[in-house]
């Protein structure tokens, strides 16, 4: 098997995944690309203020890093 697809989404889903599957629709499936979220600083710290936000709205303690 060869390297893997790599794409990053923007939005409400910002943030860097791995294609998983293609189907012949054209239609994919993606999931979380833990490397990228370890080494990159940038990502990480997107990650922790989205995760502070969501908590935020859920009036709970975000996690800790």
């Amino acid at each position: 098997m060869g390297q893997p697809i790599r794409v990053t989404l923007a939005g409400s889903r910002k943030g860097a995944y791995i294609v998983t599957e293609e189907h012949p629709d054209g239609t994919l499936v993606v999931v979380p690309d833990k490397s990228a979220k370890a080494n990159d600083p940038e990502m990480l710290a997107a990650y922790r203020a989205e995760s502070e936000e969501i908590a935020d709205a859920f009036d709970v303690e975000p996690p800790e890093w």
